[in-house]
């Protein structure tokens, strides 16, 4: 079965609406934001939205284009690396982002303020792993 490229454009193009909609956010001083509960609920629900995006479409590439099976959410950028999609310093930051997704989506702990801060601080990360898609799987 071949890789349907319709769905990874689209699901690109919700991954870059998810993001865009959050570096919009990312202006927000630290301290305002830690006093903004609304502000807060967005950011963690459209940081949580841009991870599983990234996830399900890691998944579908590495279903198509892998040699293995991915073990966990973190492992599938692992996947993508090995099959030459995405780079080892990508891949290594997007599975401590599968990581952080498992904080949003169970809140395992108290979500640290701080710690999604910064997450909305370092969006370049989602940037690049589209870029990495479009150049390595999609212009071949």
């Amino acid at each position: 079965m071949d890789i349907d490229k319709d769905k990874i454009r689209e699901k690109l193009a919700n991954l870059e609406k998810q993001v865009k909609i959050l570096r919009e956010k990312s202006n927000t001083e630290l301290e305002e934001y830690k006093r903004d509960l609304d502000l807060q609920s967005i950011v963690e629900r459209r940081l949580y939205k841009a991870i599983q995006i990234s996830i399900d479409l890691a998944m579908h590439i590495a279903s198509q284009e892998g040699e293995r099976k991915p073990e966990s959410y973190a492992d599938v950028f692992i996947v993508l690396s090995e099959i030459g999609i995405l780079d080892t310093q990508l891949s290594k930051e997007m599975s401590e982002e599968a990581g952080f997704r498992n904080v949003l989506a169970h809140e395992y702990a108290e979500i640290q303020n701080e710690e999604v801060y910064n997450h909305l601080q370092d969006l370049e990360i989602y940037e690049k792993f589209v870029k990495s898609i479009y150049s390595n799987l999609l212009e071949n």
